[in-house]
C-alpha cells in the first residue's frame, strides 16, 4: 500500500510539474523581447506583452494636440504601421520636428529619434485610451500623452504628409 502511495505521489508530482511548464511556455507566447539601442548607446530589452503591441495597433494613425483645428495645426504625432513615427510641430512655434521609431512599454511612449531629432530617447507617460463627447470635438478618440491630450484624426498615417 506505501508503494502504491509513493508512486500515485510521484505521478501527481510529475504531471503538475509538466502542466506549470505549459503554463509558462504559453506566458513566453504571449511576450516579445525588444531591444531599444538609445542615441546616448545605452541599451535597454523591454518586454512587450500583447496589450503593448495592441496599444501600438491603436496609435497607428495621425494625432493632433487640440480638439480641433483652427488657422493652423498645433503639435502633430503620424504613428506608422512599421514602428516609425514622425513628430511635427506647432506651425505657430519655430521648432523643428522629427522622426524616429517608437515602442509602447507598461504606460510609456518611447521615442527613439532619427539623426534629425533630439539627441535623447524620450520616454513619456500615456494615460489609457478615452472617448470624446461629440459636442467637444468630431474626433472620438484622445490619448494623454506626457500630461498633453492629443485627438486621434484618422487611423490613416498618410492624412498629413506631403
Amino acid at each position: 500500500m506505501k508503494r502504491l502511495s509513493l508512486i500515485l505521489i510521484v505521478f501527481l508530482l510529475l504531471s503538475g510539474c509538466s502542466r506549470m511548464e505549459a503554463k509558462n511556455e504559453a506566458k513566453a507566447d504571449n511576450t516579445h523581447k525588444e531591444e531599444i539601442v538609445t542615441r546616448d548607446d545605452e541599451k535597454e530589452e523591454l518586454v512587450l506583452t500583447n496589450v503593448d503591441k495592441q496599444f501600438m495597433k491603436d496609435f497607428v494613425g495621425s494625432w493632433h494636440a487640440s480638439p480641433s483645428v483652427g488657422s493652423g495645426f498645433t503639435d502633430r504625432y503620424i504613428f506608422f504601421e512599421d514602428g516609425t513615427f514622425e513628430y511635427l510641430p506647432s506651425e505657430y512655434e519655430d521648432r523643428e520636428g522629427f522622426t524616429g521609431t517608437y515602442l509602447v512599454h507598461k504606460n510609456r511612449l518611447i521615442l527613439t529619434p532619427a539623426e534629425n531629432g533630439t539627441d535623447k530617447t524620450l520616454k513619456l507617460p500615456i494615460e489609457a485610451f478615452e472617448s470624446e463627447d461629440p459636442e467637444v470635438s468630431p474626433y472620438r478618440i484622445k490619448i494623454r500623452i506626457n500630461g498633453q491630450y492629443f485627438w486621434k484624426y484618422s487611423d490613416d498615417p498618410m492624412l498629413w504628409m506631403e
